[in-house]
């Protein structure tokens, strides 16, 4: 068994070949089907149920659209985040964006005494 695991791994067409030649074997297979097995069409056609009439029932449908809705719920969290650290020391004077506020480059966050 693992010789001929180490053959298909070593050569991936082997698997390939066989597998294509039982796809077309099974499908040729349906190609033997017994004379005795015939469709009704067939039988209709070749004249076999003469004179016997099938009862049908037919119902005409019409589509309708079908407009479905689906509701979400959920929160959004920013993608990043960052920790501002100051280089110096001081007190804080003016705080000029708040928590969660998109900015630009060269906007002011805080201004120190």
């Amino acid at each position: 068994m693992n010789k001929i695991r180490r053959q298909i791994s070593e050569r991936p067409w082997i698997l390939a070949v066989v597998v294509s030649l039982l796809v077309i074997l099974w499908m040729y297979s349906g190609s033997f089907e017994p004379q005795q097995l015939k469709t009704t069409q067939t039988v209709a056609a070749e004249g076999g149920g003469a004179g016997v009439l099938t009862r049908v029932q037919v119902k005409n449908q019409v589509a309708e659209e079908i407009i479905r809705y689906i509701s979400v719920y959920g929160q959004t969290a920013p993608a990043r985040t960052i920790t501002i650290s100051a280089e110096t020391e001081g007190r804080v004077e003016h705080i000029g964006a708040e928590r969660g506020t998109q900015l630009r480059k060269g906007d002011v966050i805080l201004r120190l005494d």
